[in-house]
């Protein structure tokens, strides 16, 4: 299994490279603020560095792996890759959820949607707390809000509600 992880850390890594070149291409501010260059570019940044933080995770956990039990142990075989229906649940919440969020984005419109998306996402896919799922929910709106409309000044589909 580390051996997967340290391809998704090389393959995120390559993606991230791609992004940051690829992206150097377009112009990064334009007269009215950022340029077509300028989210790409920081996507890729954030990708190679999340790789790194990947490969590093991978090689810590097969350290402490190595350690703690051998590799003739016949509990060293990695379970991971089962996929019973406990680990199938939050998958499959998650994927209707995503489908729901295409579905309502129209008629709710964006901040909407996306609370529901949310809280569906954080409560039974992530399986947070209320407490949780709900704050998830009436923050993330805010700051999409307060990001594009306020800051980038990019207007957003609105709902029913006028939001």
């Amino acid at each position: 299994m580390r051996l997967a992880e340290y391809a998704a850390a090389l393959l995120v890594a390559t993606l991230g490279l791609a992004a940051i070149y690829l992206s150097r291409q377009l112009p990064y501010s334009a007269e009215y603020g950022p340029g077509a260059g300028f989210l790409p570019f920081w996507l890729g940044i954030a990708l190679v560095l999340l790789s790194a933080l990947l490969f590093r995770e991978a090689k810590s956990q097969a350290a402490s792996e190595g350690a703690a039990t051998g590799p003739n142990d016949p509990d060293h075989a990695n379970t991971n890759l089962s996929m019973g229906k406990s680990s199938r649940q939050p998958w499959l919440v998650f994927l209707g959820s995503i489908l729901a969020l295409a579905f309502l984005f129209q008629p709710l419109g964006l901040l909407l949607s996306t609370a529901l998306f949310m809280l569906v996402t954080m409560r039974w896919a992530a399986q947070r707390t209320w407490f949780s799922s709900i704050l998830f929910a009436v923050v993330t709106p805010i700051a999409l809000y307060i990001g594009f409309s306020r800051l980038l000044v990019v207007p957003l589909p609105s709902g029913p509600l006028g939001f």
